[in-house]
């Protein structure tokens, strides 16, 4: 049989809501921590964005830095590279001047004021003293300077030769001494001064009464107390180097009109030395001649040789020559060109050296006896004998000159003075 059923038991109301009361104070309060704990999370939270967006920034500075610094380095390796490059350049630029200036400096000629020249350069060269070369335009001076540097015991460093001339005013001053990064607009680098890349050698200043006012005291002070300053920058730098001044002018007439000063041509005209003009130097042109067209014959690979008939070496040592050696050497340039079967005549080389030579021709003694076709009265052999007499008349009947200037040997010239009886006149 089944068990009977227990009886149903009835809450009363009034503990039923005492229950519930319970209950409900017991959820508000768990509520209430529940609040608090997930304030006190989200002020931990709250506290870690912070945190995490502070080491954030701190990260995303740090990467910014790191880029800047990054490209101020990449910027640098640039500038460094420019510089590397130009070094490089201006290596090869003295590698190539130094390998051209350690080829002997052959200065042609024989003639007394050639002599004279060579024998004060020899003197200067072995010491520091500063030189001062003066001529007419042609005659040599840059040639002069390095030959003295050549017999100095500098030999084996650069030599640069600057045209003070041929630079701008406003750039000189940083061109012979230099300049740092910011000194002007567009000095993005350093730059090294023709004084510096001279170092324990010799800078040659070309047409130095060209050189404006305000940078002669520069200069001074580089002669005086062996220092200088770069554009824009207040350190002393020393200046190891000789100087060798050169000039076509009259350097006391511009001190006089105030273009040149005082102080510093007295400091440049320690050792002068003045070259003599090429009409005052003739018997060296058969020599200078030579030597252009055996040159020219080596530059261009020429096997045929040119050379100069006794007409056109006759006139060419009676021409006044104002531009001087260096007109000889343009002359002959195109002569070279123009000339026939290898042999330069009057009319090649030019019409001023073909009028000297017709005119010194018809002004010249007259032939003796009658003109004929044969023997020592032919026209030719007057013609002949008349250069002779020119060359010798120039010469001052120096014979072994005369020859030069005929471009014959002395043996030869002497015969021809025998075979025509050619005597000098008395004094009257």
């Amino acid at each position: 049989m089944s068990e009977a059923p227990e009886p149903l038991k009835f809450i009363s109301p009034s503990q039923n809501s005492v229950s519930q009361n319970i209950d409900a104070s017991h959820l508000a309060s768990d509520e209430v921590a529940l609040n608090q704990q997930m304030a006190q999370h989200l002020q931990l939270l709250n506290s870690q964005l912070v945190l995490y967006a502070r080491d954030f920034r701190r990260l995303v500075d740090d990467q910014q830095r790191k880029d800047d610094e990054l490209q101020a380095v990449k910027t640098q390796l640039d500038q460094t590279n420019q510089q590397l490059k130009s070094l490089e350049k201006n290596s090869k630029a003295q590698n190539h001047k130094h390998t051209h200036e350690t080829q002997p400096v052959n200065v042609i000629g024989q003639s007394l004021p050639v002599t004279k020249i060579l024998k004060l350069c020899q003197r200067v060269a072995p010491s520091m003293a500063t030189v001062l070369i003066t001529g007419e335009t042609g005659t040599g001076k840059e040639l002069t300077a390095r030959y003295i540097h050549q017999h100095s015991p500098r030999h084996q460093k650069p030599f640069i030769a600057v045209n003070c001339g041929a630079l701008p005013e406003s750039l000189m001053e940083s061109e012979l001494f230099g300049h740092v990064k910011g000194a002007f607009t567009g000095a993005d680098t350093d730059k090294m001064g023709l004084v510096e890349l001279a170092n324990s050698g010799t800078l040659m200043l070309d047409e130095i009464g060209e050189m404006p006012l305000p940078l002669q005291v520069k200069l001074l002070r580089v002669l005086e107390e062996r220092t200088f300053r770069k554009v824009g920058s207040g350190i002393e730098f020393q200046a190891d180097v000789r100087i060798i001044a050169a000039t076509n002018r009259n350097l006391k007439h511009e001190v006089t009109q105030g273009r040149f000063r005082a102080d510093l041509m007295y400091r440049l005209n320690v050792f002068p030395i003045e070259l003599p003009p090429l009409r005052l130097r003739q018997e060296d042109i058969p020599l200078l001649a030579e030597h252009f067209l055996t040159q020219r014959q080596s530059i261009f690979s020429q096997n045929d040789p040119i050379t100069l008939s006794a007409a056109a070496m006759l006139s060419l040592c009676q021409y006044d020559w104002p531009g001087n050696i260096r007109e000889l050497r343009n002359v002959l340039e195109r002569s070279a060109l123009l000339c026939d079967d290898g042999i330069v005549e009057p009319d090649t080389l030019g019409p001023d050296f073909a009028d000297n030579t017709i005119t010194n021709t018809q002004d010249s003694k007259q032939p003796h006896g009658p003109l004929s076709t044969t023997g020592t009265n032919s026209v030719l052999a007057q013609q002949e004998r008349n250069t002779i007499e020119v060359a010798l008349q120039h010469a001052n009947w120096n014979k072994a000159a005369a020859a030069r200037t005929l471009g014959i040997s002395w043996d030869n010239l002497r015969y021809r003075i025998k075979k025509y009886k050619i005597t000098k006149p008395k004094n009257p």
